[in-house]
């Protein structure tokens, strides 16, 4: 579900009510409010999905009142402190807090006017408020990394919260602070690391029956099976995705499976629906990321939801970032003690050759380069996707500066003191794996009344995953060696080390799909597309055109490829959603103001 919290003046309410109802009449769902009088405001809550027998679990301490706002599924109440986004707003003042935790696939934004306050999980909800003006540093960080930045949303004016964060707004007063988490420091004994994750799977895998499992037939997904069939869970199904008779990857997961002895389930590629999640993408997603096994991550979602109710998905996003070594950091050490001015040179030879899309043994060193003398080595290792900026699209040392300021303020902080292979590892789980791999499969589900449980986003195993050492990582050229010697106790060998390919559409196909091209002509390289505004056009236009044409080009070229039309849409969708109001509102019945009530609740009329 979608919440929406609003702080304000009397006056403001109106205005945010008939915005809520709007933007729950634009996503066909159901809504529910929650009203909080104070001397000379209020505060309100709205909450957008699926009907259910209740909203978000609430908690009445006696001074506070406490929401768990996450869509994600926790077996535990234990109390520990920032597992899920809360919302906390103490009782006879105006004072909410809001807090975000350490690696979530939903991202919690804010926006202010002369109204009051406004926070929510969904950035196309709060767009409503702003005047529709675009974001430049927020757009330059997607084009360059794919996601957004730890503070800044898609709009201006609209703010996020960074992960591990708390927001506070009290009498018109509002800041923003890490939360403080202390890290076990101790020196790690690697030799329990498998029982460690073990341990761990088994608590979070204790999950409702007639859940599913998305299941690819890898080592982490595989490991996840396994476990559920070790403790007897066959009223787990294992779901899995298939490009056609060619893919043998989905061959092999049927294999798997029936090793291990679950119930399976597979769906097929079905080239001409293509349309049906390119169309959709603003509706789907709150907001926008690129990851191009978003394509057919959300025909399985629909495939499923079409299927038998079902309470539960679980998903093994986090485990190539926590369980495998990261590229050469030797590598990059050497790259930055290359004079800076020699490697300025190099990023002016990519740039005025436009080698990215070329020949790689030019591209490729260049590249490395060009990113070093763009940002700092971790920058240029976990957030740089490309090196298109200069080439593909400007960015000017003012919104660099920003960019990198952001970094170093909402993220570095959040592992200062750790050993570097922790550093990278906990980065990379929380900057990439939440900010792009998980969104996928969430946004659709929870919409739809489904939680999502990613037990290797679990801040219990991110602490585990973390310290295990890069020996134990990979070792003899395997990676995830340690999870590989987990599953060794349900697996043959033969099925655990091998190639596995990547869990991607075939995007070439897809670039040349006659509907696809139409629309990309339509909307895309449309003039009126806003984001053209941002790019270089005859480059991007050429890309395009090779990639229609069947071109084979680079995977961080593709990427870009997608990451542009997944935006474009996104943001088409959502602006159409801004002008596109709802006349009934004021005569529709707001339900679910009967619910819930407790002595600090009033309605409001």
């Amino acid at each position: 579900m979608f919440y929406c919290l609003y702080s304000g003046s009397l006056v403001g309410l109106a205005d945010w009510k008939g915005k809520m109802e709007d933007h729950r009449f634009w996503l066909d769902q159901d809504i529910e409010y929650m009203y909080f009088d104070h001397r000379h405001s209020v505060t309100a809550l709205a909450v957008i999905g699926k009907r259910r027998d209740r909203m978000f679990p609430m908690e009445d301490t006696g001074t506070e009142l406490l929401w768990r706002v996450s869509n994600t599924w926790s077996p535990e109440s234990d109390g520990r402190p920032y597992k899920e986004g809360t919302i906390r707003l103490q009782k006879g003042r105006r004072h909410v807090s809001i807090e975000v935790p350490l690696s979530t696939p939903e991202q919690s934004c804010y926006f202010s006017d002369r109204h009051g306050f406004y926070c929510s999980n969904d950035q196309r909800l709060l767009a409503r408020f702003t005047n529709g003006k675009l974001n430049e540093a927020a757009i330059y960080h997607y084009f360059e990394t794919g996601c957004l930045p730890a503070d800044q949303g898609v709009y201006e004016g609209v703010k996020r919260i960074p992960p591990l964060h708390k927001l506070v707004f009290s009498d018109d007063e509002l800041s923003i602070a890490p939360l403080q988490e202390s890290w076990d420091t101790e020196i790690y004994d690697s030799s329990h690391a498998g029982e460690q994750v073990d341990r761990r799977l088994e608590e979070l895998l204790d999950i409702p029956g007639g859940s599913s499992v998305f299941f690819s037939g890898g080592v982490d997904s595989a490991l996840i099976a396994a476990k559920l069939k070790e403790n007897g869970r066959e009223d787990v199904t294992l779901e899995n995705y298939s490009f056609g008779a060619d893919d043998q990857e989905a061959a092999f997961a049927e294999k798997v499976a029936d090793a291990i002895g679950m119930p399976f389930h597979q769906m097929t590629f079905d080239e001409s629906r293509l349309t049906d999640v390119l169309g959709n993408l603003g509706k789907d997603y709150a907001f926008p990321y690129v990851d191009q096994a978003t394509l057919q991550s959300r025909l399985m979602v629909a495939d499923r939801l079409s299927g038998s109710p079902f309470p539960l998905a679980v998903d093994g996003t986090g485990a190539d970032y926590l369980f495998t070594t990261h590229q050469d950091v030797h590598s990059w050490k050497k790259v930055y003690k290359v004079p800076r001015p020699l490697r300025e040179w190099a990023r002016q030879g990519y740039e005025w050759m436009k080698v990215s899309d070329g020949d790689p043994k030019i591209g490729t060193p260049l590249r490395a380069f060009k990113k070093s003398v763009s940002g700092p080595m971790f920058y240029a290792m976990i957030m740089m996707t490309n090196s298109l900026d200069g080439v593909g699209f400007p960015i000017s040392k003012s919104v660099r500066y920003d960019l990198l300021e952001s970094f170093y303020k909402h993220s570095i902080p959040l592992v200062e003191g750790l050993p570097e292979n922790e550093q990278l590892a906990t980065l990379r789980v929380i900057l990439r794996a939440s900010g792009l791999s998980a969104p996928k499969i969430h946004d659709p589900l929870h919409i739809n009344g489904v939680q999502t449980l990613y037990p290797f986003l679990d801040r219990e195993m991110i602490g585990i995953g973390a310290r295990v050492p890069k020996e134990e990582k990979c070792r003899q050229g395997e990676q995830k060696y340690i999870l590989k010697s987990m599953l060794a106790c349900y697996l043959p060998e033969s099925f655990i080390y091998r190639p596995k390919n990547v869990f991607l559409p075939p995007f070439q196909k897809v670039m040349r799909n006659p509907e696809v091209g139409k629309w990309i002509e339509r909307e895309v390289l449309a003039s009126s597309n806003p984001l053209l505004a941002y790019v270089d056009v005859p480059f991007v236009t050429s890309l395009f055109r090779k990639s229609e044409a069947g071109k084979t080009l680079s995977f961080d070229i593709y990427n870009f490829l997608w990451g542009f039309m997944v935006i474009s849409r996104w943001v088409k969708q959502v602006n159409e959603s801004l002008s596109v109001g709802n006349d009934s509102v004021s005569f529709r019945e707001i339900r679910g103001e009967r619910h819930h009530a407790t002595a600090a609740a009033s309605r409001l009329y």
